[in-house]
């Protein structure tokens, strides 16, 4: 029965197969365009897409060439590894990909590239100038080398390009051209470019810059003498300069009897050579040399040291003398070494007004205290070794010594026509003077001095204004002359006006504007006036002015206490000065007060909560005497006067009962006016959200109760509580009249099903009074309850296997709570755990299966509710092994024995078990893997093979019989044989597991052999020979 249900199983798995769609198959390399780089270890992968089971894998080359790597290989993908990329991989590699005996390939062409190294400029240190030089840019290790461009660059543009070419590894572009001087220093560069498409950016281009070093012979060699006209007795210098950069000799000379007489020498790139006082012998021919590596320069000078000129010369050069100082004039004469003689004369013939004072080396020109009539042009003649030389100076003189006077600005009449006057005394030149008026920073007025006049008057006329008064008002005065130190050029003085007017802006005024009964009351009068002026302050009494008060300015008033409805009438106020007058007056009406009530909060109905704080205001506004009254209140009320000078009367804060809930009024007296104000609490308690309570768990099909409860609400006849199922409602009530506080509940009945799983309830608690609208809600979402439901157990990938297969068994179910769930194997009738979770699943992996692992497999779900299993039943295939065959009684037997041959193995399905000698090929089948060979002769001594076969392969076990003679005692040979078979003490294991199947039939057999003894052995085995 076993074996009908292998075999039809097998034949619904082909149907089930020859039924499914396959699925397009397609094998993938990466990376798809690989481009390497030498050295690096890099990696080819393949892959088969849409492909769920094993799969193989192999590699080829379709150049005909070594893969130089090797392949990493598993069930999913296959890797080629390079470990150091070298130009040898360079190749179209194919991978070919099998899976469920269907085969596809895909390839590549790996490319390589090598790139190490930044090129290397040579002979840039050492070029030669106005030669032709050449430079050379090597780049080394260069793969595909006739993809590399060479740039040579100056100043940003490219002048001179090379290409690579096939086969080399390394390149060397040269660049020759001439150097000059300027191309000493710059920069020149060699860049590098590998053009391969999929080559990174980073890795396409290498460049060097280097900066050249150009060599020259000296240039600019330069010999100077200075002063460039030398004379006797003075300083004199000659040098040699020359340009290089090589290290130079420079050697000075003087050509003395047509021959060089070196001066002086030494390295570049100068050398001199000087003489404190020259002298006529100094004069002649003088030649530079200079010398370096690369050549050689020549310069000369020809000069005659002359006679000294003299020069006179007079400091200062500009004299420009203060009148009133002590000043001088010096007269020196230069380059004479011998002694001089001076004079001095006017050349505008007038006397010189000074002392001269001589010495041998110079003259002074003494004026010990200067005067306009010291202005002169003076001249100062020198006389040296008979040579005379003069010079002469033009002489000035200036006068600004004191600061400019301004008169009249302390007595200006306002509104008419004045001017200021400012005076500027002692100037000299007064033509050279400027007078300037400023007002608030800006010139106003400007006055010109004239020649002649030894002081300037300059007049300022204006109308002031009354702002005017306190102004400020400059004078400048400025001398201009060349020459004129700044601290003497400008001289200033600033001063105040003063404006003088009659009595302005004055103005009668009570204070307050208006003045109310019993409330302190002013009467002021105030006038603006920069002269003493006389203010009187007088009621109209019958038509007549009334003095109340007077005095000096510019304030004068009355004061009242406590104001009356007498005080009210026309007030006047009069202003005198030496100027004039001015009036003002007012009247005004002493007023009763506007009696203002107001309750805060300002609210006829007040709604409050049950617990809160409350306080009640009464403002009285409008009497500063007003009398505050609570009608029955058990609060003690504060009393206290506010910024906007009302009384308030407070009752509170306090906190709020029941008791509270009814009318509170205030009432305020002012004189005989009396106001009031009311106000109704209403008191409601809602002090927290409804609660929600189960009568137990929800169990599936069972009712269970739901209650709802809010706790001390007032009014209870103003609430209203639902159950909501979403914005069904379900089922409601609302509360009774009370005068205390009360809890209110609401219960529902209900019956949970599975549907009902997370299902939320809602209740929702509902206040309606005036002046409150309110609502709190509470909700419970549903977990039903129910013992294990829906268990499966699943194996993947199916449950007919190959020996070797990786299994797993999964189990799941639905059950609330959770419970735990446990995979167990039913082996010999009992069952061994072989895993177990909390939760709803499990599962359990076999890696690699055998005939062992055949079997049934139980899914077995728990809760504290119940149970539920499920179960599944696993065949695993194998082909024919561990073949193990036993002679019975022995291999070694006497002639006319017989011997019974088993034959143990593990396979299935299971195999066809055939025996033959080896030397005549006559096969013996058995169906249970059992032969009997009887009446043994000689002849049947030799080799013996046993095969067993099933549909998954075939093994072979050899072995050897031996028959010899027959012994005389052959009486004891069956008391031999059955010595034999008594010592036979072992179990041959069999393990049947769901539809398996082992040859096990010699177990039975030799434990039926020790039981009956040796004749009864062939008892039911059919293959006998």
């Amino acid at each position: 029965m076993v074996l009908a249900l292998g075999v039809t199983l097998t034949v619904l798995l082909q149907c089930i197969l020859c039924h499914t769609p396959v699925s397009p198959l397609k094998v993938e390399l990466s990376p798809k365009k690989p481009l390497f780089r030498v050295g690096d270890r890099q990696e080819l992968t393949c892959r088969m897409i849409k492909c769920s089971e094993k799969m193989t894998f192999s590699w080829s080359s379709l150049q005909d060439k070594p893969l130089y790597a090797e392949p990493q290989t598993t069930s999913t993908e296959s890797t080629l590894v390079f470990k150091s990329v070298s130009k040898n991989i360079e190749n179209k590699i194919q991978c070919k990909a099998t899976c469920q005996g269907t085969s596809k390939q895909a390839a590549v062409t790996v490319r390589v590239y090598s790139f190490p190294k930044v090129p290397v400029i040579s002979g840039h240190d050492s070029l030669v100038l106005g030669k032709e030089n050449s430079l050379t840019c090597e780049v080394s290790d260069v793969y595909p080398a006739e993809h590399m461009t060479v740039e040579w660059l100056r100043g940003g543009k490219v002048v001179h390009t090379q290409e690579g070419e096939y086969g080399i590894e390394s390149i060397q572009s040269y660049y020759t051209f001439t150097p000059q001087t300027n191309d000493d220093g710059e920069s020149i560069t060699c860049r590098a470019t590998l053009s391969l498409d999929g080559l990174p950016p980073e890795e396409r281009t290498r460049e060097i810059t280097v900066s050249m070093a150009v060599l020259c012979p000296p240039m600019n060699t330069v010999i100077s003498v200075s002063p460039n006209n030398p004379k006797e007795d003075e300083f004199m210098n000659i040098s040699c300069v020359s340009d290089s950069n090589l290290a130079s000799r420079l050697v000075l000379s003087k050509m003395l009897d047509g021959k060089e007489t070196e001066l002086v020498s030494g390295d570049g790139p100068r050398v001199s050579v000087s003489y404190d006082k020259a002298n006529l012998n100094h004069s002649g021919v003088y030649v530079c040399r200079t010398t370096n590596a690369c050549g050689r320069q020549t310069d000369n000078v020809t000069f005659t040291v002359g006679i000294s000129s003299f020069e006179v010369e007079l400091s200062p050069k500009k004299p420009l003398f203060r009148v009133g100082d002590r000043q001088e004039l010096t007269c020196r004469m230069t380059k004479c070494s011998e002694k001089m003689t001076f004079s001095w004369s006017s050349l505008e013939d007038k006397p010189l007004y000074a002392e001269p004072q001589t010495t041998s080396t110079g003259s002074t020109l003494v004026f010990k205290s200067v005067s306009k009539k010291n202005e002169d042009m003076i001249q100062c003649k020198a006389t040296c070794q008979g040579t005379s030389k003069q010079a002469a100076v033009q002489v000035r003189v200036y006068s600004f010594p004191k600061v400019p006077v301004i008169s009249g600005h302390d007595s200006l009449v306002l509104g008419k026509e004045n001017s200021l006057t400012c005076e500027v005394s002692d100037v000299y030149p007064a033509e050279n003077m400027t007078v300037e008026w400023l007002r608030g920073g800006k010139v106003v007025h400007t006055q010109e001095g004239e020649y002649g006049i030894e002081s300037i008057q300059s007049y300022y006329t204006f109308t002031p204004q009354t702002n005017d008064d306190g102004e400020s008002i400059t004078c400048r005065a400025t001398l201009s002359l060349d020459g004129l130190p700044p601290e003497e050029r400008t001289r200033e003085i600033t001063v105040t006006m003063a404006v003088l007017c009659p009595p302005m802006n004055t103005v009668i005024s009570v204070s307050p504007n208006n003045p109310k009964e019993n409330e302190f009351m002013n009467i002021s009068c105030v006038s603006d006036c920069n002269h003493v002026s006389r203010l009187v302050l007088s009621k109209m009494l019958d038509g007549k002015e009334t003095e109340l008060v007077s005095g000096d300015g510019p304030r004068v008033s009355v004061s009242y206490d406590k104001a009356n409805l007498n005080h009210s009438g026309v007030y006047v106020c009069r202003t005198t000065n030496a100027c004039g007058r001015q009036t003002d007056n007012v009247t005004f009406t002493v007023g009763t007060h506007p009696l203002e009530v107001s309750l805060q909060p300002d609210m006829s109905v007040i709604p409050v909560e049950r617990g809160s704080s409350m306080m009640l205001s009464c403002n009285s506004s409008g009497c500063p005497h007003a009398h505050i009254t609570w009608r029955n209140v058990t609060h003690q009320p504060l009393l206290s006067w506010n910024d906007t000078r009302a009384f308030v009367s407070q009752l509170g804060p306090w906190t709020l009962g029941l008791e509270d809930n009814r009318t509170f009024i205030c009432e305020i007296n002012c004189g005989s006016v009396m106001k009031s104000k009311h106000t109704e609490l209403k008191v409601y308690s809602f002090p927290s959200d409804p609660t929600i309570e189960s009568s137990g768990p929800f169990l599936e099909g069972k009712v269970t109760n739901l209650t709802c409860t809010v706790r001390e609400v007032f009014p209870v006849d103003c609430f209203h509580i639902q159950w909501l199922d979403g914005e069904l409602e379900l089922h409601s009530v609302r509360g009774n009249f009370s005068d205390k506080l009360q809890n209110l509940s609401l219960t529902i009945p209900f019956k949970p099903k599975d549907s009902d799983q997370n299902k939320t309830f809602t209740c929702k608690v509902s206040l309606e009074m005036e002046g409150v609208s309110t609502q709190k809600i509470a909700s419970t979402t549903l977990t039903v309850h129910y013992s294990p439901k829906h268990t499966t157990i699943d194996v993947r990938p199916k449950k007919k296997l190959n020996e070797g297969e990786t299994v797993t068994i999964s189990c799941q179910t639905d059950s609330a709570p959770e419970g735990h769930v446990t995979l167990s194997r039913v082996q010999n009738g009992e069952e061994t755990k072989l895993v177990s979770s909390n939760g709803t699943q499990t599962s359990f992996s076999i890696s690699f299966t055998n005939v062992s692992h055949s079997g049934t497999y139980v899914c077995e779900a728990v809760n504290k509710y119940g149970h539920q299993r499920k179960s599944v039943q696993i065949t695993v295939q194998a082909p024919p092994k561990n073949i193990n065959v036993t002679v019975y009684p022995s291999k070694e037997v006497q002639e006319g024995e017989t011997v019974k041959i088993c034959c143990q193995l593990v396979s299935f399905p299971p195999s066809d078990i055939t025996l033959r000698k080896l030397d005549n090929g006559n096969a013996i089948y058995s169906s249970n893997g059992i032969f009997l060979l009887v009446n043994l002769t000689s002849n049947d001594s030799g080799l013996y093979q046993v095969n067993a076969t099933n549909a998954l392969g075939s093994e072979t076990e050899i072995f050897t019989i031996i028959v010899m003679s027959k012994r005389k005692d052959g009486g004891n040979i069956f008391s031999d044989l059955l010595r034999r078979l008594n010592s036979i003490d072992f179990i041959i294991p069999v393990i049947g597991l769901g539809i398996l199947a082992t040859v096990a039939s010699s177990l039975e057999c030799i434990r039926r052999a020790k039981r009956k003894g040796f004749y009864e052995l062939t008892e039911g085995i059919p293959e006998t020979v």
